[in-house]
């Protein structure tokens, strides 16, 4: 990872290790590793994803011999590794785990990310401002398994992607 060769050797490296590229990297790498995921059994933070709803989802997080439940105002995998990440960096600053549950559970996403509404049987989930593919997938797995007569998902259009963007969207 280029990211280690300006690092201080001391600094801690936060790292997913859900991701198989970040997994094989950590063994090449020299820095004090902190590693957190939902997939890997082997990690300092571990998440588990209890629940979930309209609202979010329902985590679990053991780290150090400590567990804390918390709500996640975001949804599925990819939210509740976000929800980690925040987690990992607040055990990195030494801050108080009932603290950073309570921190993360009063989080809420900023307009048109991560919003789920139902009226009336139809239920619509907008992640409009900017989409990524994995985003995309995500979004499209969680709107399925949500109770709905019908289902509208609002999606952005990925502009980060350049020239990819419109493969990238099929």
């Amino acid at each position: 990872l280029s990211v280690t060769e300006g690092m201080n050797v001391s600094s801690p490296l936060i790292l997913n290790v859900d991701d198989d590229l970040l997994q094989r990297a950590c063994e090449r790498i020299s820095q004090e590793k902190i590693t957190y995921g939902l997939d890997s059994p082997w990690v300092d933070v571990q998440g588990r994803i209890l629940s979930q709803n309209l609202q979010g989802s329902e985590l679990e997080v053991s780290c150090y011999g400590k567990k804390e439940r918390l709500q996640v105002p975001l949804w599925g995998k990819l939210g509740a590794r976000n929800a980690l990440a925040a987690f990992t960096v607040g055990i990195v600053a030494g801050l108080d785990t009932g603290a950073i549950a309570r921190c993360i559970s009063a989080f809420r996403p900023a307009l048109h990310s991560q919003s789920v509404l139902s009226f009336e049987g139809v239920t619509v989930l907008d992640d409009n401002d900017s989409s990524s593919p994995e985003s995309m997938r995500e979004a499209l797995r969680y709107l399925e398994q949500l109770p709905a007569r019908r289902r509208v998902a609002v999606l952005g259009e990925m502009p980060d992607l350049g020239e990819t963007a419109e493969n990238a969207r099929r």
